[in-house]
């Protein structure tokens, strides 16, 4: 959605971002893990939040924009909405919370001074099964395993990269949130990915982006 000073919005796609000082991207380029399988019991928020991040930026280079400039700030508020969602197992732009009842409200508490902002959100399997007919299959012993049924071999988890491109590809494939994209307005991005649990204990993540315009300060005129 988009959220000019009087507000707006974009509803969901499918697929967290961080708080503290550390931007996205720092912490992309300190790790260098992004072809790392995603694993449950060890999910790297930050490193997912900077696969997001990333893949948006190569996207707005493909299409000629400029890049979005990383925003500890905007990662804050990102972080804010994806974290409720992941609490509350459901994805909505509102928040029940006192005082972040929308995008802008989140942005300002994390002290932006924006003309506008925009958000995107996703709620995206841990699981790279584009393509394939997933279905569960219990073995001796109680466990589960989710196989293609075209294939009957497992179904892979993403890579962090992986999972950044799918989310991407959807979020681009989506006119609403295609459009925050690629806002030529907007010049700094906060990303946030926190895991949840769905129906059948299926293992999600829930995504964010906040984009920012920030407020142009007009200059008084020289007496």
């Amino acid at each position: 959605m988009l959220f000019p000073r009087t507000v707006t919005a974009i509803m969901l796609a499918a697929a967290v971002t961080l708080a503290g000082g550390e931007t996205v991207t720092a912490t992309a380029a300190a790790t260098g893990r992004l072809d790392a399988r995603l694993e449950w019991d060890s999910f790297d928020r930050r490193l997912a939040a900077s696969a997001v991040f990333a893949e948006t930026n190569r996207v707005r280079r493909l299409l000629g924009l400029p890049e979005f400039e990383p925003s500890a700030a905007a990662d804050q508020a990102a972080d804010i909405q994806a974290s409720t969602n992941a609490m509350l197992g459901r994805i909505a732009h509102d928040n029940p919370l006192a005082g972040l009842a929308t995008a802008l409200d989140r942005a300002e508490r994390a002290g932006i001074r924006a003309e506008s902002v925009g958000e995107n959100l996703a709620l995206s399997s841990v699981l790279n099964w584009r393509g394939t007919s997933p279905a569960y299959r219990d073995e001796p012993g109680g466990t589960r395993r989710i196989v293609d049924l075209n294939t009957g071999g497992d179904i892979p988890n993403h890579t962090y990269a992986s999972f950044a491109e799918d989310v991407v590809r959807q979020w681009m494939e989506s006119p609403g949130h295609r459009a925050n994209i690629v806002n030529p307005h907007f010049t700094q991005l906060g990303c946030a990915v926190w895991p949840t649990r769905g129906a059948s204990r299926a293992e999600l993540l829930v995504s964010a982006q906040l984009f920012v315009r920030p407020l142009r300060v007009r200059q008084r005129p020289k007496p």
